[in-house]
């Protein structure tokens, strides 16, 4: 079983060096996605230091909508890159988590601060762990690509910062998402750009 995974990922990579403008084109068609997953980000830190007094209605709402829209686009855009690079799987596995989480939200308008606090607090724990794998994956085709990574690094230090002050309260929870949203989001929108700027390049 072991063995079969990497004949699989070189099956894979050597469909990428024989046709490597197919995930380079692949690339550039979701290259709006990260753009779009920034721009979402840098709304969400917006509206957590917009609102710091919102009830918590309002607080799963944010939190919701964040997760499915951003789970929303990871899985568009593992299901455009699932035809030649294996970088999908995470990317899939990572969208998952952020619909489940959001759906979770919406399903379940009775949660308790401490409940929701720690829905996002697993859901950013996980999905930094599969921006870290999709990293991995993706520097095969992006050589020095560190913002995924980076991200997926923040995502993950979110997630530990969350689990460590169960007890702070709602105004302290929204400036932590609020100041995690800010870096994630420029990551994401240099990635965007950088996945731009390689597709227009190798034309």
């Amino acid at each position: 079983m072991n063995a079969r995974a990497p004949s699989v990922s070189r099956a894979v990579n050597a469909v990428i060096a024989a046709d490597p403008e197919e995930p380079i084109a692949l690339l550039q068609e979701t290259a709006w996605v990260p753009i779009a997953r920034g721009i979402l980000s840098i709304l969400l830190s917006a509206a957590a230091f917009a609102v710091p007094g919102t009830s918590l209605h309002v607080l799963t709402a944010l939190v919701g909508v964040y997760a499915l829209a951003v789970g929303i686009l990871a899985v568009y855009a593992a299901m455009v890159l699932a035809s030649s690079h294996h970088a999908w799987l995470a990317m899939a596995l990572d969208g998952s988590v952020g619909v489940s989480a959001g759906v979770v939200a919406f399903r379940a308008p009775g949660l308790t601060a401490m409940t929701l606090f720690c829905l996002f607090a697993v859901w950013a724990l996980l999905r930094g762990v599969l921006e870290l794998a999709t990293a991995r994956e993706l520097r095969h085709l992006v050589p020095g690509e560190r913002a995924t990574a980076a991200g997926g690094a923040l995502s993950v230090l979110l997630g530990c910062l969350l689990f460590a002050c169960p007890g702070a309260g709602r105004l302290a929870w929204l400036w932590i998402v609020g100041f995690y949203a800010i870096p994630y989001g420029m990551l994401m929108l240099s990635l965007g750009f950088r996945l731009r700027s390689l597709a227009t390049a190798a034309r």
